[in-house]
């Protein structure tokens, strides 16, 4: 539970150091930050935090227990990840933030299983990798979402 005051106080103050700014957000995170950048969008408004405009959660953990990931605007974009060999956290994570999500609206969150191919293994290590299949798969979608949030303002 520390962890996301940890993390809570990291958003504040890197957006404390940013000063005012209408830059639109796009909040990304892996593994456990996969999981955290969920309780940001959660919680933006409560946090005095600009609302991120979508979020990329890449082989999310599980929420922290006890600790409500609040609720995000229906204007926040989701896109979680799982992939199909992740023996670390599986598709656990991506499968609590999806129930999580239940009452977004439909057109505002997907879940994308990422298979396994001859070019990338699914596993939980795949988005470290420097291949052009992991770049395709992990890199690319975010440089869209960051496309997006700007033609949107």
């Amino acid at each position: 539970p520390q962890s996301v005051d940890g993390f809570r106080r990291g958003v504040e103050f890197g957006f404390e150091e940013l000063g005012s700014t209408r830059a639109p957000v796009v909040a990304a995170g892996f593994s456990f930050g996969g999981a955290l950048v969920n309780y940001y969008a959660g919680h933006a408004r409560a946090w005095k935090v600009p609302v991120p405009h979508s979020v990329f959660s890449i082989f999310p953990t599980k929420r922290v227990p006890g600790r409500p990931a609040g609720t995000p605007p229906a204007s926040v974009r989701f896109v979680i990840l799982a992939g199909d060999r992740d023996d670390v956290v599986g598709t656990s994570g991506a499968t609590d933030l999806m129930a999580w999500l239940k009452r977004h609206p439909a057109a505002k969150k997907t879940y994308r299983l990422v298979r396994s191919s001859a070019a990338l293994t699914a596993s939980h290590e795949a988005p470290k990798e420097m291949t052009a299949a992991s770049t395709r798969t992990f890199w690319k979608p975010i440089d869209v979402l960051v496309a997006d949030a700007r033609r949107s303002g």
